[in-house]
């Protein structure tokens, strides 16, 4: 149980990180919520079937809920940097567009032509 409440609080901690835009605080959460879930998954798989309780079942519940809004708030991030990048690419070549060639010096003929 404590691993189940531990995994619910680092995902409400990578909500928050995803919120605040802090990358390197996501990652360190994610890795440390893999080692979580590694460690539940060993001990779901030993335990003796129907031997969970229903109070854990509601936690993976909650936990499955939490994680998909964290997830949904990470896609809102990618669209919307997506979006940037795709305006910033348009404007980059409507600004090639308009360069003008730079002028050219006239050329001098020689005396011999």
């Amino acid at each position: 149980m404590s691993c189940l409440r531990s995994w619910r609080q680092i995902i409400r901690k990578q909500a928050r990180s995803v919120e605040a835009t802090s990358l390197d605080e996501l990652r360190d959460l994610t890795s440390q919520a893999s080692i979580l879930q590694a460690r539940i998954e060993e001990i779901i798989g030993t335990s003796a079937p129907g031997t969970i309780g229903e109070e854990a079942i509601t936690l993976l519940g909650d936990i499955s809920a939490e994680h998909a809004e964290c997830l949904r708030m990470l896609q809102q991030g990618t669209d919307k940097l997506k979006s940037d990048l795709s305006r910033l690419k348009k404007n980059r070549a409507s600004l090639n567009g308009y360069k003008q060639q730079p002028s050219r010096q006239p050329r001098i003929m020689s005396k011999l032509t």
